[in-house]
């Protein structure tokens, strides 16, 4: 993902800035502005985009199959955006258009610019629900690690449970498990080399 700031007064108000702590006491890395998706590095990088093979076992290998099918004879394939279903997690972290992302200490925001409602990453220690509804960004809870020699931190670690389904991974139609259980786990940070880029490692664990 790559950012481009806007540096106003008007997104400083409207993101809540001028309420920060002082400086030194702020401990959280600076990713404001807007991030888009680069499209590099989307998949394992030890493996070219057109072979990927993902780990499916053979009922849901065969519905990817078919699904490739359909789309080359002109069909939808399984799809959901493109009969303006959402996009889902983690397919919401492609980011085809913009995110804004808002740090606070007890919870981390992302705005897109194409889906709605934002998502939210709770923060606070917070325990998993007993009982959740499923929604398309499911349910996240995150914590802090990486404290740099500075006392900031670099890195957020996330875990999204409650994801609504169906759903598929990208574009290439790689399908879920259908009893949307799927946990998903990402670890995002600045790219130690360039700090307009942000990086999100994304684990997916199937509870199946």
């Amino acid at each position: 993902m790559s950012r481009s700031m806007i540096l106003s007064a008007c997104l400083v108000t409207a993101l809540g800035l001028a309420g920060l702590p002082a400086q030194a006491e702020w401990k959280y890395p600076d990713w404001s502005g807007q991030w888009t998706d680069l499209t590099t590095n989307r998949w394992d990088p030890s493996r070219p985009p057109a072979s990927q093979q993902a780990p499916l076992v053979p009922e849901y290998q065969a519905r990817l199959e078919a699904a490739a099918a359909d789309r080359r004879n002109g069909g939808r394939g399984n799809t959901q955006t493109i009969s303006c279903g959402h996009t889902g997690m983690p397919r919401a972290m492609l980011l085809y258009e913009t995110l804004e992302i808002v740090i606070k200490p007890n919870a981390t925001y992302m705005m897109f610019s194409f889906i709605d409602p934002l998502r939210r990453i709770f923060t606070d220690g917070r325990d998993w629900p007993a009982a959740a509804e499923p929604t398309w960004l499911g349910h996240s809870i995150g914590r802090w690690e990486g404290a740099e020699p500075d006392g900031k931190y670099d890195t957020l670690v996330i875990e999204t449970r409650n994801v609504r389904g169906p759903r598929i991974l990208d574009g290439t139609g790689i399908p879920f498990h259908d009893d949307n259980q799927t946990i998903i786990k990402e670890r995002i940070s600045l790219d130690k080399t360039n700090a307009d880029r942000l990086l999100n490692e994304v684990t997916l664990k199937s509870c199946n």
